[in-house]
């Protein structure tokens, strides 16, 4: 056990020794300088320690500001990555819904459809016509385009057969409505010309 200790003594005697030599050197140094060398000296020494902290202090801030920055950015990147997640959420119920309209009415065809909105508000003998005019497909979507006519009817009829065929859920969209005034024994009525896209899912493309 003493060999031990006299081991670790010689090692940190040994280690000690350089610094020693290192210590009575500086104070040989300054003893030899002058009272004005040695306090221009400390007051280098201070300057450059004061200078050392203030560049250490400065880099040490850049590297948080740097931080704060980039988790700003970060957490900017996560908000908008949430809000996809959010729209996309909204858009997966929304195309349900839009598929689920298209199939339950994929048996019915829009003449039909039509007459049934004009018999609940008591018109089906104004309904003329309902031609197709065309038909075209983007990918498994289908929109055909009809002409409807309706005549003779009042305001309050034409408001009733509009508001029947927008609010069952068959897919169609009524993209213009012209309308003109005439006059038969003194009362007013309205001859309707409807421009509608109806639309249907296509099930082959659609089961692929």
């Amino acid at each position: 056990m003493g060999a031990l200790s006299d081991r670790i003594a010689n090692a940190a005697g040994g280690l000690a020794r350089p610094f020693s030599s290192l210590r009575d050197g500086v104070r040989r140094a300054l003893d030899g300088m002058s009272p004005r060398d040695r306090m221009l000296l400390y007051g280098l020494v201070i300057f450059f320690t004061v200078v050392a902290i203030g560049l250490g202090t400065w880099g040490v801030k850049s590297h948080l500001d740097r931080m704060e920055e980039t988790l700003t950015t970060r957490r900017g990147q996560l908000a908008n990555v949430q809000q996809l997640a959010v729209d996309f959420r909204g858009g997966t119920e929304q195309l349900t819904e839009i598929e689920e309209k298209l199939n339950a009415h994929k048996g019915t065809n829009l003449s039909a459809f039509l007459e049934k909105c004009a018999d609940k508000v008591q018109i089906r003998d104004s309904l003329k016509q309902v031609k197709e005019r065309a038909t075209t497909t983007q990918e498994v979507l289908e929109e055909k385009q009809f002409t409807a006519q309706l005549r003779p009817v009042t305001l309050e009829q034409l408001v009733g057969f509009l508001y029947e065929a927008e609010t069952s859920g068959y897919p169609l969209l009524i993209k213009t409505l012209t309308a003109r005034t005439v006059s038969s024994g003194g009362a007013k009525s309205l001859d309707v010309t409807l421009d509608i896209a109806a639309y249907k899912l296509l099930e082959e493309e659609a089961s692929e």
